[in-house]
């Protein structure tokens, strides 16, 4: 049986700022919301401790193709972030493009 993970300290300073539920208490738990969300959540040391860092998941990056008809089609990077969740982010130096 695998051994259940508390939510990441990243995870839950991002989870706490976009409102996520507070009954979230696995690092699973916590990653199923991001992945829904459609965000990735890391770390990056700053002097002795460490802030989140968030960036759109590469499953979900822009892309684009062309059909048998030569009509071409593109689409922009997926994610369920509002506008003020993003600023909010920028803001805290926690978004990374």
């Amino acid at each position: 049986m695998a051994k259940i993970l508390p939510v990441g300290v990243a995870q839950k300073k991002v989870l706490d700022l976009l409102g996520a539920p507070a009954t979230i208490d696995s690092w699973d738990g916590a990653k199923r919301i991001l992945d829904d969300l459609g965000i990735v959540v890391g770390s990056r040391r700053v002097g002795r401790s460490s802030e989140p860092q968030v960036w759109i998941n590469s499953s979900r990056a822009a892309g684009g193709g062309w059909n048998v008809g030569g009509d071409g089609d593109s689409w922009g990077a997926s994610h369920k972030l509002t506008k003020e969740q993003i600023a909010d982010l920028k803001a805290r130096g926690w978004w990374r493009e």
